[in-house]
């Protein structure tokens, strides 16, 4: 069983909107590396009271963080010493064992008017999701034959066996999603939806074909992102990757209130330290991986 958080940067809204960008970001990972990987986050966050005098309690809201809001003003943190925070973090969580998947909307390209924002990008991001668990099945389908005909020279037992090994290793490789309560109810429509009709655009012809979603489990449920140390990292990562793409599609630009220390370059080396964690297979196009739609 493997367990996905969602969180994101910029707003869902289209027609009508703040920021260009829309960016959904999951963290997953396996319910036999949760327990450790909780352990070892409490741990790091321990160390950062202890070197900085940051609360554990604090989430680490990246943009407010970064901007000097509260509730992190009153500890009169230097550019300098936030910046190694969210450097110290980001060295953290690349040693982790957790998988990251990014989606972003780019609504300079959507269209028409009727484009859901939302739905698209949680759509791909599921999709992704299911993907990367359906190769793990295969992969370890393989393993599984190869081992046992070494042993077993029935071809027939061989198979029996085989398929009831695959299936306990199957039901291990079903996902379920947690995410804050804010975009729930919408959350949850399009994970019935694509239970039940999932339509895939093909690589090689204008057509697509259907592929229905058959890992998930149950519905999305939600958590306060004040209560999971996951989802806080889903909202550390997903803003990374908005300073990402901004500069990336805006030729350069990022917002003038960052601290002067946060260059292309800085970004870069940023998204660059993630790659351990990145599912770098959701995306053929992009370096890290990025799910960038609609596409030009």
């Amino acid at each position: 069983m493997y367990i996905a958080y969602y969180d994101e940067a910029g707003d869902d809204g289209f027609p009508k909107y703040s920021s260009r960008l829309f960016i959904l970001s999951c963290v997953y990972l396996s319910k036999d590396d949760w327990k450790k990987t909780y352990q070892n986050i409490l741990n790091f966050r321990k160390s950062l009271k202890e070197k900085f005098g940051l609360p554990v309690k604090y989430e680490l809201h990246t943009k407010q963080f970064l901007l000097n809001k509260k509730p992190y003003r009153q500890y009169n943190f230097s550019d300098e010493t936030r910046i190694e925070i969210l450097e110290e973090f980001i060295s953290f969580l690349a040693t982790q064992t957790i998988q990251i998947i990014n989606v972003v909307i780019d609504k300079n390209n959507i269209p028409n008017a009727d484009y859901k924002v939302l739905k698209k990008a949680f759509t791909y991001s599921i999709q992704r999701i299911e993907n990367t668990l359906n190769y793990a099945n295969s992969c370890q389908r393989k393993e599984i034959y190869e081992l046992l005909s070494e042993y077993i020279q029935n071809r027939e037992d061989c198979r029996k066996i085989h398929e009831e090994l695959y299936m306990t290793c199957l039901n291990d490789k079903k996902f379920m999603i947690i995410t804050d309560e804010g975009r729930l109810p919408s959350m949850c429509k399009v994970a019935r939806e694509i239970q039940k009709i999932n339509y895939i655009p093909s690589q090689y012809q204008y057509s697509s074909y259907r592929n229905e979603i058959k890992l998930l489990i149950e519905d999305p449920i939600s958590k306060e992102s004040k209560e999971s140390c996951f989802i806080q990292i889903a909202d550390f990562i997903s803003y990374i990757v908005h300073l990402f793409m901004m500069y990336k599609l805006e030729s350069g630009k990022l917002p003038n209130r960052l601290p002067s220390i946060v260059t292309e370059d800085k970004v870069e080396q940023w998204m660059e330290q993630f790659k351990p964690i990145l599912n770098l297979k959701a995306s053929s196009t992009s370096h890290f991986g990025i799910v960038y739609y609609p596409k030009k």
